[in-house]
């Protein structure tokens, strides 16, 4: 197991802990990271990091509330999103919206419980066994 301490979501929330453990599968989950470096080698990925990790914790309430996390993240608005990176701008194009982003399908075997995109199988296999290792 392991620890981590950090800042509360929300204004003024103070610290939060949080225990890690051992992910249901780890060698699962460890091939996939390995998988997916591979593959990012080789060619951009639609897997923004923050982008990737919100629709990840949204996808555990469903698939609507991990649209419009994503979102949030994603698209720029009053604060700079993900779309405004410099190194997305660069191989996505300026201000892609994350429709766009989320009509990539995913290639064949990456698929993951149905999430219907690149995006959201690829943010499910690099996000979701950390987020359900977090007691």
């Amino acid at each position: 197991s392991a620890g981590a301490i950090g800042r509360a979501p929300g204004r003024g929330a103070g610290a939060a802990r949080s225990v890690l453990t051992i992910p249901d599968d780890p060698r699962r989950a460890l091939g996939d990271l390995i998988e997916i470096y591979d593959t990012g080698m080789r060619e951009p990925l639609p897997l923004p990091i923050r982008t990737a990790h919100a629709w990840a914790e949204g996808w555990r309430s469903g698939p609507d509330r991990a649209r419009k996390m994503a979102g949030w993240r994603w698209t720029s608005d009053k604060f700079p999103g993900e779309d405004a990176a410099p190194a997305h701008v660069r191989v996505w194009g300026a201000a892609l919206p994350l429709g766009e982003l989320l009509a990539i399908d995913p290639m064949p075997g990456e698929d993951h419980h149905g999430t219907g995109s690149r995006l959201g199988a690829l943010a499910a296999r690099v996000w979701l066994p950390l987020l359900g290792a977090i007691r």
